[in-house]
């Protein structure tokens, strides 16, 4: 429980910006720039009396409006929302058990996959979109890899001889994640570590671990070289 702690705890600000509210953002930005000035949200924005930043935005951003895909304009923020609103419940359930988490962690896709299935039969107002629903569905996998790599980490403290001084790699471009199949992931990357004798080296290391449900993740193999 210490080691995870002391991985978790530097990252969750990290992961928070780039799994929500980037997400979030990104895909109010399509609704405020490009999407139809009729929506209700506009209303919102009018009340708080952001009418003229919300107009100078969007007359900037319309030269751009030819080129969007449509699947980008409809289906994308939704997908984005969806994924945010999963990777917080991944957040506030890792390492956590409860008979109710399998329920908490799928409300992102039960949200965004019902809300579908709800306008294709009419009981939810919009329009039902094939590309919607492929979307919401996908949002899933991508922060499981992520997930994949911060736990691959835990192992890998493990195996240092300080792991306090562990200083890992920044930008996605350092990582590596496969899909093996059957819930496991092979992660390759390296970390800096004081040796036994205080000098930083650099560990490049290969893990494998498999996600058991509920938030909890196994070692299957590990393999480092200094």
């Amino acid at each position: 429980m210490k080691l995870k702690s002391r991985i978790a705890a530097p990252n969750r600000p990290f992961l928070f910006l780039i799994h929500v509210a980037a997400p979030i953002v990104l895909g109010s930005g399509i609704y405020v720039l490009v999407r139809s000035p009729h929506l209700r949200c506009f209303g919102w924005l009018r009340a708080a009396g952001l009418s003229d930043s919300v107009a100078a935005a969007r007359m900037a951003a319309e030269p751009l409006s030819g080129y969007v895909p449509s699947w980008f304009l409809y289906s994308l923020p939704d997908s984005l929302w969806t994924y945010a609103l999963t990777s917080v419940m991944l957040m506030l359930w890792y390492g956590r058990a409860s008979v109710f988490k399998p329920l908490w962690l799928g409300a992102g896709p039960i949200c965004g996959i019902g809300s579908e299935l709800g306008q294709l039969v009419g009981l939810v107002r919009g329009t039902f979109d094939t590309a919607d629903l492929l979307l919401n569905t996908l949002a899933d996998p991508q922060f499981r890899k992520d997930m994949a790599i911060e736990t691959s980490k835990e192992f890998v403290l493990k195996q240092l001889k300080a792991p306090a001084t562990a200083q890992w790699p920044r930008g996605s471009a350092n990582y590596s994640c496969v899909e093996l199949g059957d819930d496991q992931y092979r992660v390759t990357s390296y970390v800096d570590a004081q040796n036994s004798f205080g000098a930083q080296i650099r560990t490049f290391y290969t893990v494998v671990v498999k996600y058991q449900g509920n938030g909890q993740w196994s070692l299957v193999s590990i393999e480092t070289q200094p």
